[in-house]
């Protein structure tokens, strides 16, 4: 981490494309919105990251490339699991995820589709094959990152 480092109010291409780099900050020289907002990129792009990694049947779009009700629905996610009342199994937090996204109007399908809002993993935890279970473990673990190594004054 920089000494004295400023944040920035908007998010470069570098950053889009490597988000640990939007954290080069003091994280009390920036407002709890603006912390969200950062920590949000950071587990949605690391997750993301893994998703590849794993050969998951689905990989998500870039985080810029996401329509906003998504992204306010994970901020408040990353929000409550690192800062509010996070879940305490993969299982409570996937059923979160599809209250979530069945609110914004998605519902099951046998693929994924934005346009459509259908989605294979509408489906009860214990149903999903391991690579989609293992998303909300990844999840949690980048959030448990941000709470203890991140915004951890902001964790208590």
């Amino acid at each position: 981490m920089t000494e004295n480092a400023t944040p920035s109010t908007s998010i470069s291409k570098e950053e889009s494309i490597n988000p640990a780099a939007h954290f080069v900050y003091e994280c009390t020289s920036i407002s709890r919105e603006e912390l969200i907002d950062r920590a949000a990129h950071f587990v949605y792009e690391a997750a993301r990251w893994a998703a590849q990694a794993a050969n998951a049947p689905i990989i998500p779009a870039p985080w810029i490339d996401r329509e906003e009700p998504f992204k306010v629905q994970f901020r408040q996610a990353v929000e409550r699991q690192c800062i509010g009342s996070p879940s305490d199994s993969p299982e409570e937090l996937h059923n979160s995820w599809m209250f979530s996204y069945l609110t914004m109007g998605w519902r099951y399908g046998n693929r994924y589709s934005a346009k459509e809002k259908t989605h294979p993993d509408l489906l009860p935890y214990c149903y999903l094959e391991k690579r989609e279970q293992d998303k909300d473990r990844v999840f949690m673990a980048l959030c448990e990152i941000v709470r203890q190594w991140i915004i951890p004054e902001w964790s208590h």
